[in-house]
Order: C-alpha cells, then structure tokens, then sequence
C-alpha cells in the first residue's frame, strides 16, 4: 500500500479471479470532492508502463464517491471475505464512520456509485466513531472466510467473513467478535 500525494494504491488480490493481481487506486481528490477508487486489473506480462491517468480513466471498474465523501483516502485488500473464490476490497471515505466492503465480481462493474443501494455488489460498513483503518484479518478462526480489521476511534474491530448475501448495511460495533480499545497508528 502506497501514498503518494493524496493517491493510494493497494494490490487487492484477485478480484476478478482471472489468476491475477489487480490494483486498487484510491483518488480522493482535494476537500470537499466526491473521490473514487479505480480497479486495474492485472494482465499477462504486467502494465508496459506505470499506471497513468489515461490508464485510470480507460478502466472499466471505477467506485465513486457522494459529494464531499473523498471515497478512496482508505483503500485495502479484504481478501476472500465470503470464500466465492473472487477476493474483496475495503474502501472507505476521509474523516467518516462509513467504509465498503466491495464483493470480487467476474465482469467489469462500470462507473458504480456507492451511495447508491447495490445490495450483492457491496456492504456499507457502518462504525461508531471516525474510521481511522481498514485491513484484512486473515482466516482468524479457520472457516475459509477472511476476516476484516476496522479501527474507528481508538477501537479496533474484528469482525468475520461470512457466506453471502452480506446485509446492505453493517454495524460494525455489533458484528464484531473482538474488540481492542487503545489502538493508534
């Protein structure tokens, strides 16, 4: 994971399950600005060059933020959060309780709109303070799910993958399984 100037690129694993790495970028953009996270799906033999704006906006799977949101100052790898062998990616918003949780998908997504109810495609994470991080867990208790990490406030929550449908909406202060408070950087 990288930051470079307000762009955050993450390798988030297999999203497509084509047996390649895909990058997630996060575009957050300046203050008031809606933000959008940019998949580049990985290819045989790699990129011929280093992603550039062109490269970004010729993707076929872009998320986009509400106004004023900067979707993509978080961005992780989920992994296999509900084991349908397509990995998952954690995206999240600058200085909210809210981050998605968005499901690996065979076919490019096209220009999705998070605020928009998509209900199969993502689950709106929904923290009682500021999230301040996101990460996978691993397979924490061993049930082919991967786990997820979110720290809001100094509270860190472990929540667990689970088959699907995941809910629209997740609180994650209820779903968690363990909580660890004190937690910074």
């Amino acid at each position: 994971r990288e930051n470079d100037g307000g762009v955050l690129a993450a390798w988030a694993g297999d999203l497509n399950a084509d047996r390649m790495a895909d990058l997630a970028v996060g575009l957050p953009g300046p203050t008031g600005a809606a933000g959008r996270v940019v998949i580049l799906y990985g290819r045989a033999g790699g990129w011929s060059v280093p992603p550039d704006l062109e490269m970004l906006a010729a993707s076929p799977t872009s998320f986009l933020g509400g106004a004023g949101t900067q979707l993509g100052s978080y961005v992780a790898a989920a992994g296999d959060t509900n084991a349908d062998n397509f990995y998952d990616l954690l995206i999240g918003e600058l200085a909210s309780t809210r981050a998605f949780l968005i499901f690996g998908n065979p076919g490019a997504m096209g220009a999705v709109t998070l605020d928009g109810g998509h209900a199969g495609y993502r689950t709106l994470l929904q923290a009682p303070e500021t999230i301040t991080g996101l990460a996978t867990a691993g397979d924490v208790n061993g049930d082919s799910y991967a786990d997820l990490l979110i720290r809001a406030g100094g509270t860190a929550y472990l929540v667990f993958g689970r088959a699907g449908p995941w809910p629209e909406t997740l609180d994650v202060a209820a779903a968690a399984v363990a909580t660890w408070t004190g937690v910074t950087g």
